[in-house]
């Protein structure tokens, strides 16, 4: 928590998104392996997930989210909004959990 408090205090939500997006992508591609799969790209990933799990439409669409602004940061350099993060930080822990118990099962 210290050092999230340390970026956000900087304004660089950047970092934590970003480092939370990869969390997310990380345990797409495990989920992905557990079923046999691989990956050529992330909205790939994204897309498996909705599809296995039509019930987590929203998730999924806020996965999306985090990919864009993602992407508009590392090839443009646009930054992340902080109300965007600061809007969809509980719910993007409760997307790893997720995740995670998936892969358990």
């Amino acid at each position: 928590m210290g050092l999230g408090r340390t970026y956000q205090s900087f304004g660089h939500i950047f970092v934590i998104v970003e480092g939370l997006y990869k969390v997310i992508k990380e345990l797409l591609v495990a989920y992905l392996l557990q079923h046999g799969m691989r990956s050529q790209n992330h909205q790939c990933l994204i897309t498996f997930f909705y599809k296995k799990n039509p019930d987590y439409e929203t998730e999924a669409y806020l996965i999306s989210q985090m990919s864009y602004y993602r992407n508009r940061l590392t090839y443009y350099g646009e930054k992340i909004p902080r109300v965007f993060y600061d809007k969809n930080k509980n719910e993007i822990d409760k997307i790893i959990q997720l995740i995670g118990k998936l892969i358990e099962t």
